[in-house]
């Protein structure tokens, strides 16, 4: 324990104390018996003294670390209560003034007293001083003692009155430095051929008084920054981080270790397990497929799928290269090592002729590798049997912006007939187009009847309807002959004979369904093959055109044309 004591006499009559402060009577008993300045100064009311610790702000007692500085304050309240004084001792340790009011005492060495009669202030009169801890190797005890006096200012001590007060330390040996470290571990995961990302952790000083610490390891793939720490109080901390030099590597696992080593405030090992996978790697499940298909009819879908065989992460596009072919999804992103993607190829096919073709699917995965897949497609004639679509049930859906097909009429039944009359007994096959906009829809066989040589192809016939079956009374045009159809020059220098092609139109709104029947001349030889072209004309903003474009395209709008030279109003419902 460590006592101080403080004793202060400025009164006028002729005693030991003084107004500028005497020592040795600060009431500690190792020091004029324990005496303090009440033999001189007294017969004032009764004062107070109290010894703050300036830190804890506690008044009876202190912790502090070996060889640490604290302030405290000496307080006296009461008596007197014009001026003051002050004086104190302690049992170890080392007092200094921390203002110019405090001063050391001439003697004995080591106390402290007042530089001068000091005024109160509102009813309180204090001094402050600095006192530096022992250095100790175990818990010591000290002791501070203290004595102050409240006088009355007369300059004589017999209106004066003595207070003391003592504070118990307690010195505690410092703590040693003791390290710690974030982690103990980290296992980073590369792909082959890149770096692994950098990892922190930090390390700090649990303990007491100051660390240092070095860092090393043990890989040549591994590096940590900053390599160490110095001067690290308790509770400071250094951040770190490690680096992977992986891009050279093989696949595989590989170990390494950090030490983190701080003498006799330890050392941490930080053990580095790395994953280095395979890098991504492309494969399908088949490198062709081989679709076939009778003509009129749309090939089955079919499927592959295509995985990543590598280790990483795995994306790839997919493209094609044929109209008639397309793959659902277009790619894959994201496919981890033995992760796979299924696809479908679905095929367009029902306008296509009979014949062989072929069509490319690409599937790029970039360094991972690209992968084609060969598609060969063999649409097979109808045989023995009506075209697909013979009946208008099955009749060939069309849509914006139209197609062109070549169809056969060979085996083909009647279920349609038209206003010329000129196909009785004459199969006849069907398809059906839906407007996305207003507009004019054109069909014609321009280059039917010389498909197999000149004037030795089939004689159509074309007839246009609102509904189905197609029949006279729902018919919107019919042609036999394109130089007596609403466009006289739709086959001009294709039909190279007799002018046998057909050419109908009809004006249609958005939505509209329209029926084209496709039958032949019962005067016009064998009915066989027979190309058609089904084509929308968009409706035009007529201020951009002239007054005659204007009223031939209203023309067009309003009628039809025949091979009768006949116009037909679409009937509703």
């Amino acid at each position: 324990m460590l006592v101080a004591a403080v004793a202060t006499s400025f009164a006028g009559s002729p005693a030991f104390g003084s107004a500028f402060g005497i020592g040795g009577y600060s009431g500690n008993p190792a020091v004029n018996s324990g005496q303090t300045c009440a033999l001189c100064h007294f017969g004032g009311p009764a004062s107070t003294a109290t010894i703050f610790d300036d830190v804890t702000g506690t008044s009876n007692s202190s912790t502090v670390v070996s060889g640490a500085t604290r302030h405290f304050r000496f307080r006296i309240t009461g008596g007197a209560g014009s001026k003051c004084g002050f004086g104190i001792s302690a049992t170890g340790g080392t007092l200094s003034p921390s203002a110019g009011d405090v001063k050391p005492a001439a003697s004995p060495v080591g106390e402290l007293t007042h530089n001068g009669a000091k005024a109160f202030s509102a009813g309180v009169c204090e001094f402050g001083f600095d006192w530096q801890a022992p250095v100790v190797g175990s818990t010591t005890s000290l002791m501070f003692y203290g004595a102050g006096n409240s006088a009355d200012g007369s300059g004589f001590s017999d209106f004066d009155s003595i207070t003391t007060d003592t504070h118990s330390i307690t010195v505690n040996p410092p703590t040693p430095a003791a390290l710690s470290c974030t982690t103990s571990s980290f296992s980073p995961s590369v792909t082959q051929g890149q770096n692994a990302g950098d990892q922190g952790f930090s390390c700090s000083n649990t303990g007491g008084g100051s660390l240092s610490y070095s860092v090393s390891d043990d890989a040549a793939w591994l590096a940590v920054a900053p390599g160490g720490a110095s001067g690290l109080g308790g509770g400071a901390s250094q951040s770190h981080t490690v680096s992977y030099a992986t891009a050279a590597l093989a696949p595989g696992n590989y170990s390494g270790t950090v030490t983190v080593n701080g003498g006799a405030a330890g050392t941490k090992l930080i053990t580095v397990s790395l994953s280095v996978n395979s890098a991504p790697a492309l494969s399908c499940t088949t490198a062709s497929l081989s679709p076939s298909v009778t003509q009129g009819q749309n090939a089955g879908d079919q499927g592959f799928s295509c995985s990543n065989t590598g280790g990483g992460s795995l994306s790839y596009s997919v493209s094609d290269d044929a109209a008639w072919l397309a793959v659902a999804p277009g790619g894959a992103s994201g496919l981890g090592g033995g992760a796979s993607q299924s696809h479908t190829a679905s095929y367009a096919t029902a306008a296509l002729a009979p014949g062989d073709y072929s069509g490319t699917v690409t599937l790029n995965g970039g360094a991972a590798g690209t992968k084609l897949i060969a598609v060969n497609l063999t649409v097979s004639p109808v045989i023995g049997g009506p075209p697909p679509n013979d009946d208008w049930q099955d009749a060939v859906a069309v849509s914006p912006p139209g197609e062109q097909f070549e169809g056969t009429l060979v085996d083909a039944t009647s279920d349609g007939s038209d206003s010329l009359g000129l196909s009785t007994g004459r199969g006849d096959v069907w398809y059906v187009y839906t407007a996305g906009s207003a507009g004019v829809v054109h069909a014609d066989t321009c280059g039917t009847n010389d498909l197999i040589g000149i004037d030795a192809g089939t004689d159509t016939i074309l007839s246009m309807h609102f509904e189905a079956p197609g029949t006279v009374l729902n018919e919107l045009a019919a042609n036999d002959d394109f130089p007596s159809s609403a466009t006289p020059m739709a086959c001009d220098g294709i039909d190279q004979g007799q002018m046998r092609d057909s050419a109908v139109e009809a004006a249609v709104d958005a939505g509209d369904s329209v029926y084209v029947r496709v039958t032949s001349n019962q005067f016009g030889g064998s009915a066989g093959s027979f190309v058609l072209d089904l084509t929308p004309e968009p409706e035009p903003t007529l201020l951009a055109l002239g007054a005659v474009a204007a009223l031939a395209w209203l023309a067009r709008r309003s009628g039809r044309g025949s091979g009768t030279g006949c116009t037909r109003r679409r009937r509703n419902g």
